[in-house]
């Protein structure tokens, strides 16, 4: 068992390191090497760091000692540089609070055993514990096989109580939103009239969905009840053990907030659809009424709700459906910023994955709201 520097079997003490990772550059593994020799007291020259492909905002490495993992490196893009922000009038909030996802991360691993252990941090990313044994979901279509199980981890999280995260996805989306402004303005204009249309459909969506609460119907205020999502549960982030198909781990919980239990309902099951890969088929891929209840059955039976209806499961997967237009609009300007500072800009169309969305949305509008876009 490896232990981190000045560390204990019985008490390890998660390290914060001074070191800032930079990626383009010709001693990167050079870096990382000395990064986790620094923390687990390791000869450098002893380790070998590998890249790991799947990371849309991060950039992911796994450090091995003698053919052993030893953890997972993290590494965050870099924030926008000033110039792209020169027009704003002032300093928009990061795009995510890593240190709250630290706590978050801390807080979830130590006491409820819902994410990876926290090895250390450094000034841009963090290392984490690695699942050798375990293996993300080949393709979205995966989702159905293994959706009781997901639905079981999603509950469990939404079942905890509100201690760190205290964000929400419609507060989220707005600095998105403001910091895509902020982009577009000072070094692609041309991009003024997409970005006004997501504008304009989040405003759409504010007002239906979140400022519209009259006359609810106890699904609908079951769905606005906010709680801890994850609010990125898509196949990348579920790994399965290769010995136990019900060893189900979640990761990535940067973009977890506080928000409608609807909001992350919808947005696993948009991920039904191939959408990373811009090829989702919407019709044919989100979810069918029966997967759909499936999902549902499992999640309800975790929060120890009495079993269900097949009239209200029906009712509910529609009114989970009225939150997928909040998933795919959030990210489409999510995708818009990552345009501009993601590590992977170079390697993945950014701007194509958001209009991929906003074509999403239009489906989710004629399905669930009866609206042609």
């Amino acid at each position: 068992m490896l232990l981190l520097r000045n560390s204990t079997k019985s008490s390890t003490r998660r390290l914060v390191l001074p070191y800032e990772i930079r990626l383009h550059t010709a001693h990167r593994d050079e870096q990382l090497a000395r990064l986790v020799a620094e923390a687990f007291a390791l000869n450098q020259q002893s380790l070998r760091i590998q890249p790991l492909t799947g990371g849309l905002s991060n950039s992911l490495f796994v450090a091995y000692h003698q053919q052993q993992p030893v953890a997972l490196i993290r590494v965050h893009p870099d924030p926008p540089s000033n110039n792209y922000l020169h027009h704003s009038k002032h300093n928009p909030p990061p795009f995510i609070d890593h240190r709250t996802e630290t706590k978050l991360l801390c807080w979830l691993s130590q006491q409820h055993h819902l994410a990876p252990k926290l090895y250390g941090s450094f000034q841009n990313g963090r290392l984490e514990e690695f699942y050798p044994h375990h293996q993300p979901l080949s393709s979205c279509r995966e989702m159905i096989r293994y959706a009781p199980v997901i639905a079981q981890r999603m509950a469990q999280l939404h079942a905890l109580p509100q201690e760190i995260v205290t964000i929400s996805c419609q507060e989220r989306t707005r600095q998105w939103l403001a910091l895509a402004e902020s982009l577009v303005v000072s070094h692609e204009r041309e991009l003024s009239p997409f970005l006004q249309t997501l504008r304009d459909e989040w405003q759409w969506i504010e007002s239906v969905l979140f400022h519209n609460t009259s006359a609810a119907t106890p699904i609908q205020s079951f769905l606005a009840q906010r709680v801890l999502t994850h609010g990125d549960l898509q196949s990348l982030n579920v790994l399965v053990s290769e010995e136990d198909t019900t060893d189900v781990r979640i990761i990535d919980y940067e973009y977890a907030s506080y928000s409608p239990r609807g909001f992350d309902l919808a947005n696993t099951f948009c991920e039904y659809c191939d959408m990373n890969h811009l090829c989702a088929d919407y019709d044919r891929e989100y979810p069918t009424t029966t997967e759909q209840k499936d999902f549902l059955r499992s999640y309800l039976h975790t929060l120890g709700q009495p079993i269900p209806s097949e009239e209200y499961l029906q009712e509910l997967g529609e009114q989970v459906g009225r939150y997928t237009v909040v998933s795919h609009i959030s990210w489409a300007i999510w995708s818009i910023v990552q345009h501009f500072q993601s590590a992977q800009r170079e390697t993945f169309d950014y701007l194509q994955y958001a209009r991929h969305r906003l074509e999403g949305n239009a489906f989710s509008k004629r399905l669930f709201w009866a609206l042609e876009s």
